[in-house]
């Protein structure tokens, strides 16, 4: 014990600063019962020995390659006291194993790149440890098209199982030593051909880290050596990628220190290439003067270790989802999508060792070599590990296959009371005490062959959700059957049910409750999880995070104004109503506190939301009525307000927290915009004469005429002309004239100004004009010369306009 508290000590003072930087990432360190943890935590999952070919030793693409790797170390496993065996895959459980499991097509269960087909599933790499070599190898998702089906492997330790093997042969002679490296068919040869691989590489191979070195296979006569050069992530920016590969592709992975994700192409001859750049520190590359590299697409990296879940929980599982879409030729993933407990993880998202990772990398389908008229392949996992003593195990734990179907589930929040559904894209998520709220879930059939069946519904209900018992909910299927859930599916907060239809369209399920929240604070419930296990595919999701809030005691008063004139079509009219918010209590808004106001004016009702700008006990923000109004009909406010006439709106406040104000009743007085009328006697009488004096006005005959303007917030002026007086036989020598003070203006020939008024009076009034004429004033007749006898006539127009008239 002492010698080994030593040892424990001494390593842990070499990697003193390591230490402390994993420390700060919660790292979870190597242990014994690791894996067994692992096994015992691993989620539920397929059968795979339903769907996968028999596990078999691969066959050699051609003949005497002194290929190594010639044994297929993969095998199944099940998970203790899980319902459903055969779910756990081993691709390499001991130090340099090599594993691969390919889809059985007589299954039904291959890879149709002519339809979307989706792929889901589990994935354990192992802790967190300060010897490297324990890291490795790693895990790939392949796509093959190799003509060996599932016989087919490629090399293991850095090929994973699906890279060529990179063999170098040593030679060591008297005076010379001689190498000879790889050929491009050797490494085609040696890989799975015809194929795509999602390679989740957990150890970096680079001849320019310390922690590769060559590895020595075989030994021949006379000093010859077969060598692996364990460097297909040595990184060379020098040697550009080969046309035609996808964006994103470079020579090399890099050391990331604990993984990394790229699209390969093992089979392609172009996918390999020579870097001179051997620079590892320990010198175990002096004999080689160059090594075999990978081109990657999209090297991304990733923590391929235990690590926390977005939850902050220990998990050893990673998950991933495989996407194709043919309409486009993608090839898209999801590294980190989902916790252990099938809570999403929307994009971005993640613990600090499992951020979430997405990908979309455009794929050229002419990669797997098919005949004409043909679109399926083979699929399926391979994966390696080093030859170190004491590597974990690279496991598999399979949800969704192409040859059965993929379904999806999505969770939402109904709250019957305030009418709202919460999504987990909601800025609005509370709820408030007492409320009824519904569960909701989502079951999407989304592509398959063959219905989903033999669900189990497994939901954790959210803390301080009480399901009314008795009408705990109910199961719609998509051709409207309703299924009751029952209150003894529910224990220690967890309901399951297991369904009693298959699902090939979709299904509803909804679980009804009351919220609570006794307390002086809010409750903030995180999302809970939801899974739905059938016997051919897995899906999950979770509720989204919402907020119930303790009870508010205090009240919303909105305050009574004072009646609103408004002038009818008004040029720029605006109609804004006043607030006087306010809380009692000794309660404050926060500034930017949403407020909804609910608008009913007649047999319409509208709706206005605003934001305090307050951070006081009132808020006044006004609204914008007419605004309001025209957003949902620009014709609608003058109907409504129409001239002359009373109408009173009624508005409502609600704040964040569903506190509703009283109801007030605004008044709007709608009156007359503008109002310019003239009132004139249809005739204008002059006195009778025999004979008189031709330059003497003739007066009016009498008091009786009328000249009057009637007029509203309008400046006027009256202008008059007139025509010439005649009977039936002659003109009259003479015409009209207007007389003001000693002015006497001939109205004959233009326009002449009679009265102007240039205020403009709110309201309305009449100005008599010819009230304030005299006798001798106003509009009087003269004569320019002896008249005969007789009745004459003529026309006065007058011109009423806005002032001045131009």
């Amino acid at each position: 014990m002492k010698i080994k508290l030593l040892i424990v000590l001494t390593s842990c003072l070499l990697s003193l600063i390591l230490l402390k930087f994993c420390d700060s990432y919660n790292f979870v360190l190597a242990d014994d019962t690791d894996e067994q943890s692992a096994i015992d935590s691993a989620p539920n999952g397929l059968d795979i020995k339903n769907y996968f070919s028999d596990i078999v030793n691969p066959k050699m693409n051609g003949s005497n390659y002194r290929d190594p790797f010639t044994e297929n170390n993969a095998h199944i496993r099940s998970k203790t006291g899980s319902s459903t065996q055969n779910t756990i895959l081993s691709l390499a459980s001991e130090p340099s194993d090599t594993g691969a499991i390919w889809s059985d097509p007589d299954t039904g269960n291959a890879f149709d790149i002519s339809k979307k087909q989706i792929i889901s599933a589990w994935l354990y790499f192992g802790p967190y440890n300060m010897d490297k070599n324990k890291e490795g190898e790693g895990i790939a998702l392949v796509l093959q098209n190799d003509p060996r089906g599932a016989y087919a492997m490629g090399a293991g330790r850095e090929g994973l199982g699906v890279d060529g093997y990179d063999k170098t042969t040593f030679v060591k002679g008297l005076l010379t030593n001689s190498v000879t490296y790889p050929t491009s068919q050797y490494l085609v040869n040696t890989a799975v051909s015809n194929s795509v691989a999602l390679e989740f590489d957990s150890h970096t191979n680079s001849s320019n880290t310390k922690d590769s070195a060559p590895i020595r296979y075989k030994s021949g006569v006379y000093l010859n050596y077969d060598y692996s050069l364990d460097a297909f992530d040595t990184t060379d920016l020098t040697i550009k990628a080969p046309a035609g590969f996808p964006a994103n592709t470079s020579l090399g992975a890099g050391d990331s220190g604990f993984g990394h994700i790229s699209l390969t192409f093992p089979g392609t001859s172009e996918s390999y290439a020579f870097t001179n750049r051997i620079t590892s520190e320990n010198n175990d590359y002096q004999n080689f003067e160059k090594a075999t590299s990978l081109f990657h697409t999209e090297n991304t990296p990733a923590y391929l270790i235990n690590g926390t879940d977005s939850q902050g929980n220990t998990t050893y599982w990673h998950h991933v989802t495989l996407t194709w879409t043919p309409e486009d030729s993608k090839l898209h993933y999801a590294f980190n999508d989902k916790d252990i407990d099938g809570t999403t993880v929307p994009e971005g998202g993640g613990g600090k060792l499992s951020k979430r990772i997405d990908k979309n990398i455009q794929l050229n389908p002419a990669i797997f070599n098919l005949p004409a008229g043909q679109s399926k392949i083979r699929w399926g996992f391979t994966g390696a590990n080093t030859a170190t003593s004491g590597v974990p195990s690279k496991l598999v734990v399979l949800e969704s296959i192409p040859a059965l179907l993929n379904a999806t589930a999505d969770s939402t929040i109904y709250d019957q009371t305030l009418d709202k559904t919460i999504t987990n894209d909601s800025t609005d998520y509370f709820v408030n005490d007492g409320d009824n709220v519904d569960l909701n879930y989502n079951l999407k059939y989304d592509i398959g062959n063959i219905s989903w069946q033999g669900i189990t519904a497994t939901i954790t209900l959210p803390p301080h959700f009480t399901p009314i018992a008795g009408n705990i909910g109910t199961i719609t299927y998509g051709n409207g059957t309703v299924e009751d859930l029952a209150d003894s599916d529910i224990k220690d907060g967890v309901l399951t049910h297991k369904l009693t239809k298959p699902i090939d369209t979709n299904a509803k399920i909804v679980i009804h409750g009351k919220v609570d929240n006794k307390t002086l604070t809010d409750y903030h419930i995180t999302s809970k999880p939801a899974k739905f296990e059938g016997t051919n595919d897995i899906t999950s999701t979770a509720t989204p995070p919402f907020t119930i809030m303790f009870i508010r005691t205090w009240k919303l008063n909105l305050k009574q104004q004072n009646p609103i004139d408004l002038l009818y079509q008004e040029e720029n009219t605006k109609l804004d109503l006043p607030t006087d918010l306010s809380y009692d209590e000794d309660h404050n808004f926060l500034k930017d506190d949403p407020i909804h106001y609910d608008i009913k004016i007649n047999n319409y009702d509208f709706t206005y939301d605003a934001t305090a700008q307050s951070e006081t006990s009132t808020s006044n923000t006004p609204i914008p009525l007419k605004q309001v109004i025209d957003a949902k009909d620009s014709n609608l406010f003058w109907n409504i307000f129409q001239m002359n006439t009373t109408q009173t709106i009624y508005v409502t406040a609600k704040d964040k927290d569903g506190i509703t104000s009283n109801t007030i009743p605004y008044t709007v007085n709608v009156l007359q915009n503008h109002l310019l009328k003239l009132s004139v006697s249809p005739n204008i009488d002059f006195q009778t004469i025999v004979q008189s004096n031709s330059k003497k006005l003739i007066k009016r005959q009498n008091n009786n005429f009328n000249l009057s303007v009637i007029s509203l917030r309008e400046p006027w002026q009256l202008t008059a002309t007139a025509t010439l007086l005649a009977d039936n036989k002659t003109d009259f020598k003479g015409n009209l004239v207007f007389k003001n003070n000693q002015t006497t203006q001939n109205l004959l020939n233009s326009p002449i100004d009679i009265y102007e008024d240039s205020t403009s009076s709110d309201t309305e009034k009449t100005t008599n004009i010819s009230g304030n004429w005299s006798n001798d004033s106003g509009i009087l007749l003269k004569q320019t010369n002896q008249n005969e006898a007789g009745q004459y006539q003529g026309t006065i127009t007058w011109t009423l306009g806005d002032y001045p008239v131009l």
